[in-house]
């Protein structure tokens, strides 16, 4: 004799996915960016052998973003994967490298006390760094929902470049008084698009 299990399909499990985003810059310049600019991140569910989108959020600098899938289906046991990356924007800017991180979970969908109903077994991540454990919820009758944890970081630096800078100083002198060569001095500091200067900048002479 010869059973099957299950006898039928099982009763897909619909359960909330959600991503939440960090986003952090470092490096040598990081302390002077003050740009008010949104990071793109990119929520994906492996189907076959490609990545399907399921949405994406916008996060700025030191503010976690959150995307909330309304609706993923689960219909089988196995092993669902998803990841999170961001999207390089078509105008970066400058100084700035953006993180080709790429966050990859999976999600382990089982029916281990074989009642005819699939259990979220286990979200864990996988190849990523800075990437947490992240919470489940195994009752499917339940509103069920994932959540998914992962922070990117950037790194923001000039770097440096020589730069010659010529000055020309027309004087008309009437005062009849001898005039110094050297007695005018200028001054050259780095300073933001509002014309402030940046913090810690050096004033060079």
């Amino acid at each position: 004799f010869i059973n099957r299990y299950p006898a039928e399909d099982y009763p897909p499990v619909d359960v909330s996915l959600t991503a939440n985003v960090e986003k952090t810059i470092e490096g040598d310049d990081a302390a002077s960016y003050t740009a008010d600019e949104d990071f793109i991140f990119v929520l994906e569910q492996l189907v076959g052998d490609s990545y399907v989108k399921l949405g994406e959020v916008a996060v700025k600098n030191g503010y976690p973003g959150e995307l909330t899938v309304a609706k993923v289906t689960f219909t089988d046991v196995g092993i669902y994967e998803f990841r999170i990356t961001e999207k390089t924007p078509d105008n970066p800017t400058p100084g700035m490298t953006y993180s080709t991180q790429r966050s990859l979970f999976k999600v382990t969908v089982t029916d281990t006390d074989m009642d005819g109903r699939l259990e979220i077994a286990a979200a864990n991540e996988a190849h990523t760094d800075n990437v947490a454990v992240v919470a489940t919820n195994n009752d499917p009758e339940q509103a069920a929902g994932i959540t998914l944890d992962t922070k990117f970081v950037n790194i923001y630096e000039y770097g440096s470049v020589p730069l010659k800078v010529d000055i020309y100083k027309d004087l008309t002198n009437e005062s009849g008084v001898a005039q110094s060569k050297t007695q005018f001095k200028f001054g050259m500091v780095a300073s933001d698009a509002q014309g402030t200067p940046l913090a810690g900048a050096a004033v060079t002479e």
